[in-house]
């Protein structure tokens, strides 16, 4: 295993450049020049996905192990093995001038095509890719890409369940974070991301922004819309989150984002279907609140365990 020296301007073959310290020390930085880049475990390719990149977001090069780079991302701190082909390196001072760009937004529109204006690249544009966008298309740090004159309708809603409700039928998928496949806490970070808050990644990290309001079921009609409702495995541990609705409802990412009951009392009372293994493993509700969202972000995720993350709560492992 090296450690990261330095690594040359914007690469986007499949193979990591060669580290070289006689090269410029300040290229180790590099933003997500695909519509998603799959975060791995370990530096090879049938490694689990324990996240993603997306499109625009950047991240610090740790290391590199042949043609994998390790990196940590900026927006949430979280470490992981990806394929340097689908990033461009860029300079610590270019990053930072990507970043302090008051233009630099989330996109809230589901995902749609747009073509490099001098290489003719096409690439997609998830929802919540970290873009600066224009009339043309969108800015990236390697330049200004067009879109075609149809593109897809905004996800922003009036309110946040409105949002998270245009969100209904996105697939599942352990570590996705946008529109193309998503998992449950990946849900709930890039829903809040549209609005400018920085969640952390995991629903552990999640559950533990604040002591729940809520930790009887029986009490579940004093919860409020927008809330966090999160479940655990049998060893007690947090595998999932949901963001409450009204009436024992919850919005959440299980086998595709949707909408079920997990109250009892309103198992027959509500058009959702209702979940008997969501009730059993019940465990508490976070109320979300502009203190909390604030200092939400943790700083030292190095000791996270990826399956603080359930795959769906259907997983009889989770």
């Amino acid at each position: 295993m090296q450690n990261l020296t330095a690594f040359p301007n914007s690469n986007n073959s499949n193979s990591a450049p060669n580290l070289n310290p006689e090269q410029n020390r300040d290229q180790a930085h590099v933003f997500a020049r695909s519509a998603t880049v799959p975060m791995r475990a370990e530096p090879r390719e049938g490694s689990e996905m324990v996240s993603q990149m997306l499109l625009g977001e950047t991240a610090e090069v740790l290391e590199q192990i042949d043609r994998w780079i390790r990196i940590r991302t900026r927006f949430d701190d979280y470490e992981g093995w990806v394929n340097p082909g689908q990033c461009g390196f860029i300079s610590s001072d270019a990053e930072k001038e990507w970043l302090c760009d008051s233009r630099l937004n989330r996109s809230y529109q589901k995902s749609y095509t747009v073509h490099h204006a001098d290489l003719g690249d096409a690439l997609t544009v998830p929802l919540g890719a970290q873009v600066i966008s224009s009339p043309n298309g969108i800015n990236l740090p390697d330049g200004e890409y067009y879109k075609p004159d149809l593109v897809s309708p905004f996800v922003l809603g009036q309110d946040l369940i409105s949002t998270a409700e245009r969100f209904a039928g996105i697939p599942y998928l352990w570590g996705g974070r946008s529109d193309l496949g998503i998992d449950c806490s990946g849900f709930i970070q890039t829903l809040f991301a549209i609005y400018g808050y920085a969640m952390p990644r995991d629903s552990r990290q999640q559950f533990e922004l604040a002591s729940p309001s809520i930790t009887d079921l029986n009490d579940i009609d004093h919860a409020q819309s927008g809330d966090l409702v999160f479940f655990k495995n049998p060893e007690g541990r947090i595998v999932h989150v949901g963001l409450y609705v009204t009436d024992g409802c919850m919005i959440h990412a299980g086998p595709n984002v949707r909408v079920n009951c997990f109250a009892p009392k309103w198992a027959d009372r509500v058009l959702f279907p209702y979940d008997q293994r969501l009730a059993d493993r019940f465990c508490g509700v976070v109320r979300i609140n502009d203190l909390v969202l604030a200092s939400a972000l943790p700083r030292s995720p190095l000791n996270m365990n990826i399956d603080d993350r359930s795959p769906q709560i259907s997983n009889p492992d989770a």
